[in-house]
């Protein structure tokens, strides 16, 4: 090997990579992990949230008749009228 060849060579391996630091990309993947989980927790808290609702609105709502709503008697209606604003 020629000693121009082997100073190219020692030459490319100490430019190879060398914008890159070590404890700054260490830093930048803790902080991507980091934002991952907090953006899953979230995700997550937002679906149960979600489904609860639904279910709580559904559970209520479901109980009541809209055709009593329409109806000539006025004590069927005022039931149902108070079953809604209790939901």
């Amino acid at each position: 090997m020629s000693i121009y060849s082997q100073e190219l060579q020692d030459f490319r391996k100490s430019q190879f990579k060398k914008g890159l630091n070590p404890s700054e990309q260490r830093e930048k993947r803790r902080n991507d992990a980091t934002s991952l989980r907090k953006n899953r927790r979230e995700e997550r808290l937002k679906q149960s949230r979600k489904d609860t609702v639904n279910n709580f609105e559904t559970n209520k709502l479901s109980d009541i008749n809209p055709n009593d709503l329409n109806s000539q008697d006025p004590a069927i209606v005022l039931k149902c009228l108070k079953q809604i604003r209790k939901a």
